[in-house]
């Protein structure tokens, strides 16, 4: 039998069975899929000196936890929920390493910036003192910076949405048929909502 004939409910029907191959086959069906995710953020995962088959064995483990925990009643599809999955795991051994190496206490997140129509999307977070790029970039931050973003409600989620993707403040009102002061006030609530956020998590703002 092959993964291809048949699909992954039955799969994990089987599983249920305690049915070995089932997990075989789901394994060989997803292990491209870990791979590519190893892949994608190896040169980040690398400046930590990690070894690859230890980021594969943590990658391992999340699958078939994931395959344990999984409810197709709650859960989306299998393959939008492992790769949740994947996301959080790469983003949980980079979170891990860099505190262990206490670099997130080397820089600080500003959140004391006015906006302006001009206001660019690094500036919501610096005051131009420091490298914000490379900390914006940081895969760390900028998991729980969109994690934040699905806390906001719909119109502020919106806004945020397209300020990270580095729309200015004018451009944003454009989009939203708003006018530019109603877009700066919604995102200085939302910058107080994101410092409180970022101080629950331990960042320094």
């Amino acid at each position: 039998m092959e993964y291809k004939d048949i699909n992954d409910y039955e799969l994990l029907y089987m599983i249920k069975e305690n049915s070995d191959e089932s997990i075989e086959l789901l394994f060989q069906k997803y292990q491209p899929l870990i791979k590519k995710y190893i892949y994608k953020w190896w040169p980040t995962l690398q400046q930590f000196h990690l070894e690859k088959r230890d980021v594969e064995q943590d990658m391992y483990c999340a699958f078939f936890s994931a395959l344990s925990n999984y409810d197709e009643v709650l859960n989306s599809s299998l393959y939008t929920y492992l790769n949740h999955v994947f996301e959080k795991t790469i983003a949980n051994i980079i979170r891990l390493e860099t505190l262990s190496k206490n670099q997130i206490y080397k820089h600080s997140v500003s959140l004391n910036n006015n906006f302006s129509e001009e206001t660019e999307y690094q500036n919501f977070f610096a005051d131009g003192t420091m490298d914000v790029c490379a900390l914006a970039d940081a895969f760390f931050l900028q998991e729980d910076i969109y994690t934040f973003c699905y806390t906001l409600p719909i119109n502020q989620a919106e806004i945020f949405e397209l300020y990270l993707n580095q729309y200015k403040v004018r451009d944003i009102a454009k989009f939203l048929s708003s006018k530019p002061r109603n877009i700066s006030n919604k995102l200085i609530r939302i910058r107080k909502k994101l410092k409180r956020y970022l101080e629950k998590l331990n960042y320094v703002v």
